[in-house]
């Protein structure tokens, strides 16, 4: 408040003018501030609409992308369609067996080195 203006006058006038100017000041920087305080209150709950729309929006988009990795992590990781369950396939002893024994021939040598050839290892081979 300005005293200074108050004490360089003594007439009751000039000093009802002066205080109801005062007062005036006084209303118009209040509705001012009021003003600015219903902006910035608009402006923060425009900002709350907006952060909870992006919010949605991540929140959608995080369900968009479990959802894919669940279905990522079922096609890698799950049954596949062209395995059977092992009670479902025929076991192989009862089928007829036929032994096969391919050795080399006596005194046959190897192309390549000149050595002469001889039984390695035995292998089986089961085919239905």
């Amino acid at each position: 408040m300005k005293t200074d203006i108050l004490n360089t006058t003594q007439k009751p006038d000039e000093l009802h003018r002066q205080a109801l100017r005062l007062l005036d000041e006084q209303a118009q920087c209040i509705h001012t501030l009021e003003a600015e305080k219903n902006a910035l209150e608009n402006h923060i709950h425009n900002l709350n609409t907006i952060m909870q729309a992006e919010k949605s929006a991540l929140e959608q988009r995080i369900r968009e992308l479990e959802e894919a990795l669940k279905l990522a992590q079922q096609w890698r990781f799950g049954r596949k369609s062209e395995r059977l369950p092992a009670a479902s396939q025929k076991p192989l002893a009862d089928l007829p067996r036929k032994e096969t024994t391919l050795a080399p021939d006596t005194g046959s040598t190897c192309p390549d080195c000149g050595a002469a050839m001889r039984h390695i290892r035995d292998g089986v081979n089961e085919v239905p």
